[in-house]
């Protein structure tokens, strides 16, 4: 092996909250035909989870090559570097950087502690990248252990705002709810998110006439505000 040594591009280091499908890219370094990468959770290389990867993917407008991994652990460090060849010599090891995976869900909405809610709901979560399940708890208790508990699939993807989500129906009235999530993918489960929880209207909205109001018709429309999923 010679001195030089490929320089990353990204990620960079010690970036946290990442997703668990990552594109490692490594500079070009020009007259290199091959672009090794390893990747692994110990900073030395040498845990059964180390993955060697071939970067073999070139992207012309940032010069650099790229491999895409996933499946990777939530809430984990991961450590990765790369070196270079050609058909006579290979360079040393980069340095070494490291980031790390997202541990729990971002909830998207409702926002906590909200009340007054409709009765039909759209719990949403927070898209990240590798993740192909979206697990949403909503129970009456904090500690989900009711017999009122749903189990949900936020299977339904608003693009617009990056979120995944599941509508519920048929809440109870004047009560209280709380919902959390977790991810999944093929070789991982996340823990679950911090909880949150917001309260279903209790009684109606009279909309009009006013309340008090006097001289009025004696033809009157009677309005009641629209309640979602009443």
């Amino acid at each position: 092996t010679t001195g030089a040594t490929p320089l990353l591009y990204s990620p960079n280091n010690n970036t946290t909250n990442m997703a668990v499908t990552q594109r490692l890219c490594v500079q070009q370094f020009t007259g290199s035909n091959y672009y090794e990468i390893e990747l692994d959770t110990t900073s030395n290389f040498n845990s059964p989870m180390k993955q060697t990867l071939d970067a073999n993917t070139y992207y012309s407008s940032y010069d650099y090559y790229y491999t895409t991994v996933g499946n990777l652990l939530y809430g984990t460090k991961y450590y990765w570097r790369a070196r270079c060849a050609h058909s006579v010599d290979t360079s040393g090891w980069s340095a070494v950087r490291n980031f790390t995976t997202r541990a729990v869900p971002l909830l998207y909405g409702p926002s906590d502690n909200s009340t007054n809610m409709d009765v039909s709901q759209g719990l949403a979560v927070t898209k990240l990248t590798g993740s192909n399940y979206y697990e949403i708890e909503l129970d009456t208790t904090s500690n989900f252990d009711s017999p009122l508990k749903q189990t949900l699939n936020a299977s339904s993807y608003n693009s617009s705002n990056s979120y995944y989500y599941t509508m519920v129906n048929n809440l109870l009235y004047g009560t209280k709810y709380y919902w959390r999530a977790r991810y999944t993918n093929s070789t991982d489960t996340s823990s679950w998110s911090a909880v949150r929880n917001f309260t279903t209207r209790a009684v109606p909205q009279l909309y009009t006439p006013s309340d008090n109001s006097t001289n009025m018709d004696v033809s009157q429309r009677l309005g009641v505000t629209k309640l979602s999923g009443s």
